[in-house]
């Protein structure tokens, strides 16, 4: 759902480059997807099968949108230049490959990334030795 209303920005983005003959875009702002859309995509990627009871449902459902206001409001804020999403990557280091996918890179003003990782699922419980490998990584 994120990447469908970050590739929505990122399109509109490159939609306002100059075109094949030069001509200037008809708006300089990127639009960002509307709240509602982001609504909507939500409830059509929303799956009820995997909660203890309908109360459950409900309260991790509304914990979504409003964990998505919150994604709305920072675009809206801080506009951000998506450059990569869903992009795959692949890291050797030493005897190891590192091999992912990003969720969202953004340029900055500075021509660096930003690497955007999103997370949606709860911490585990108890952390076995290659859960702890794991978070390591992302740090």
């Amino acid at each position: 759902m994120l990447q469908k209303f970050a590739n929505a920005y990122k399109l509109s983005q490159s939609q306002n480059n100059a075109d094949l003959f030069g001509a200037a875009p008809q708006s300089s702002e990127p639009k960002i997807p509307s709240l509602k859309d982001m609504e909507k995509w939500y409830a059509e990627s929303w799956i009820d099968e995997w909660y203890k009871n309908k109360e459950q449902t409900a309260e991790y459902k509304a914990l979504g949108l409003a964990m998505l206001k919150q994604v709305f409001d920072d675009f809206v804020t801080n506009k951000p230049t998506a450059k990569y999403i869903e992009e795959p990557f692949s890291l050797k280091l030493g005897d190891y490959t590192i091999v992912g996918r990003l969720d969202r890179a953004d340029l900055l003003e500075d021509n660096t990334l930003a690497i955007i990782d999103y997370k949606t699922n709860e911490s585990p419980k108890t952390k076995n030795k290659r859960d702890v490998d794991q978070l390591r990584l992302y740090q």
